[in-house]
């Protein structure tokens, strides 16, 4: 899934900001396992070693308390993120487009118009040299 925020930040009719789409895809990712027993590596293991000692957990008494403590854990990460980077807008950050076509400087700044295509013409010229 990481190619396919990487591709969404870069595409310029979205340059959608990075930061967003990678918290969002972690949280996403840890949240979501925890629904099923098989959603996780850590809920077979467990699993295993409960059966193991005695006390088997079958795949729906997990389910019962796995799948709503998933579901509010992620609406808790949704509100936080609608509420960081919508409401406040807070770190949001710059598009992968905006900083590979150099629309921003080393610090991850903003450029001027003027520097912006200067930076893209110096940019231009080094593939230029660069390649055979």
């Amino acid at each position: 899934m990481v190619p396919v925020i990487m591709q969404m930040s870069r595409d310029p009719t979205l340059a959608l900001p990075i930061a967003p789409l990678a918290w969002a895809l972690a949280w996403g990712a840890d949240i979501g396992g925890n629904g099923t027993i098989v959603g996780a590596t850590d809920n077979i293991v467990v699993a295993g070693i409960s059966k193991a000692e005695g006390y088997p957990i079958t795949f729906l008494s997990h389910f019962k308390i796995g799948f709503p403590n998933m579901l509010i854990s992620c609406l808790f990460a949704n509100f936080y993120l609608l509420t960081v980077y919508v409401g406040f807008g807070i770190g949001v950050g710059y598009s992968l487009y905006e900083f590979e076509e150099g629309l921003l400087d080393e610090f991850g700044n903003p450029l001027s118009s003027a520097a912006s295509s200067a930076a893209s013409t110096m940019a231009a010229m080094a593939d230029a040299m660069t390649s055979p």
